[in-house]
């Protein structure tokens, strides 16, 4: 049966962790190598989750959709304090050296966010869709972050990272992650174009 909204209740889907990641200047490195520095994205986030300890998570997401540029993966909402506090920190070795050893020099956005979504991990690349997942990629297409990268060196910072409101106050401000909280700069994320405004 086709669900109608607000004409009947269902099921709440379970809330899960969303990580988002997007490439940096992908569109303007030559097509010819866009695929492999894809593959390369994938492999490097990999190696930083299995670095926190996130090796079987990762392995078997709620969720998992590429985008090209980068993808979106939905994990368990109790592995929250490790991608805000070792993740990032991890992500950011892997890239370090990666850049020192390659041409293709990448720079990451990071969007954090948690909420319902439904999920199928027989299936993962054609689930996890709902409001929540859309914010999260609105928050890594957002002016703040946008501008974090872009006014940072590209020879040192190479990852750049957006928590929402909700992740930092259930987990960085409850002292869930090891990361103070004074670490966090708030923000109003918008994108252009789009009716998106969140606090971050």
């Amino acid at each position: 049966m086709e669900h109608i909204p607000f004409a009947r209740s269902i099921d709440l889907p379970p809330y899960r962790a969303i990580l988002a990641v997007d490439a940096k200047g992908f569109t303007a490195e030559p097509g010819s190598t866009q695929e492999a520095i894809s593959k390369k994205l994938l492999d490097l986030v990999g190696d930083a989750l299995n670095g926190a300890g996130l090796r079987a998570e990762w392995e078997r997401p709620a969720f998992l959709g590429p985008t090209g540029d980068g993808f979106a993966v939905g994990l368990p909402t109790r592995v929250l304090p490790y991608l805000v506090d070792p993740f990032p920190r991890l992500l950011q070795e892997r890239l370090a050296e990666h850049n020192r050893q390659t041409r293709a020099h990448l720079q990451l956005r990071v969007s954090l966010h948690v909420g319902p979504l439904p999920a199928d991990p027989e299936n993962p690349h054609w689930t996890g869709n709902g409001d929540p997942r859309n914010d999260t990629h609105r928050l890594l297409d957002s002016a703040p972050v946008k501008a974090v990268l872009a006014a940072a060196s590209p020879r040192v910072t190479f990852v750049a990272c957006i928590f929402s409101d909700r992740v930092f106050e259930d987990v960085i401000a409850a002292g869930y992650a090891g990361m103070q909280p004074d670490r966090c700069l708030p923000v109003t994320a918008t994108v252009d174009g789009k009716a998106f405004s969140r606090q971050a």
